[in-house]
């Protein structure tokens, strides 16, 4: 009889990954650490410290370009020693990592996770844009140019849109050309970021124009500059929720 051991099992459970996927699922991970270095008022490297783990092994991470994802016992770690609840809709999606030490509880957070929701087709319209001569402010261009993957935690939403990230007005949230979905119906609360398409008061025969924006109780704010945005200028015509990407990897 065939004996399932812990890493074979962790192979079992754990899906199997596009280049794709991998990328959404740092950016998962790495929103979580970004999040919990705010609530506990420090960073990433004292995080890290604080785990007793290396802080290298988390700051040289947090950048999905230099090749060294989170892994699942990073976060594990983590979670653990700030006392937080694991991420376990991220944890599925993310390599295991090398230290073998905590491979029982891993498997077993494993094991109870829900079925993977599967990754649907190539079937959300990815939408242009054009810089404008406002800064900041774009032009949106709703023809699908070309169509994006669905992610599996929008699997049910309808009218799902995405678009890539036209400039650097809203990093480190997000960086230019990375891309973000859209959902036109999702209520947009305070503390929610947003793709808000505008007309020109005084130009109403202008083309609409279009900025990405985190709705704050103060007003829509930018994060580069962190500025408010001026509204008495604008008359708005849509928004659309952008989607966080740990909404995105459920």
């Amino acid at each position: 009889m065939h004996m399932l051991t812990a890493h074979t099992l962790s192979m079992t459970l754990k899906p199997a990954q596009t280049p794709a996927m991998d990328q959404l699922a740092h950016a998962a991970a790495r929103e979580w650490i970004e999040t919990l270095a705010r609530t506990k008022g420090t960073n990433a490297s004292k995080l890290a410290a604080h785990a007793g783990l290396a802080p290298s092994a988390v700051t040289r991470a947090m950048k999905w370009e230099n090749g060294k994802p989170l892994t699942q016992n990073t976060l594990q770690a983590l979670a653990t020693a700030w006392h937080v609840p694991a991420p376990d809709q991220i944890l599925r999606r993310l390599p295991l990592g090398r230290d073998r030490s905590g491979i029982k509880r891993t498997v077993k957070a494993l094991a109870a996770l829900p079925p993977r929701t599967p990754v649907g087709e190539a079937d959300v319209p990815l939408w242009g844009a054009v810089m404008s001569a406002w800064d900041h402010l774009f032009h949106l261009n709703r023809t699908p140019l070309s169509y994006a993957t669905r992610p599996p935690g929008a699997q049910g939403v309808r009218a799902l849109a995405c678009m890539y990230m036209p400039d650097d007005s809203m990093a480190p949230w997000r960086v230019m050309g990375e891309r973000i979905y859209l959902d036109p119906t999702r209520p947009i609360r305070t503390g929610d970021h947003a793709l808000v398409e505008v007309a020109d008061v005084l130009a109403p025969n202008n083309e609409p124009l279009a900025f990405i924006a985190l709705n704050t109780a103060q007003g829509w704010r930018q994060y580069a500059p962190r500025t408010p945005i001026n509204m008495n200028r604008w008359k708005v015509l849509a928004r659309f929720r952008v989607l966080e990407w740990s909404e995105l990897v459920p």
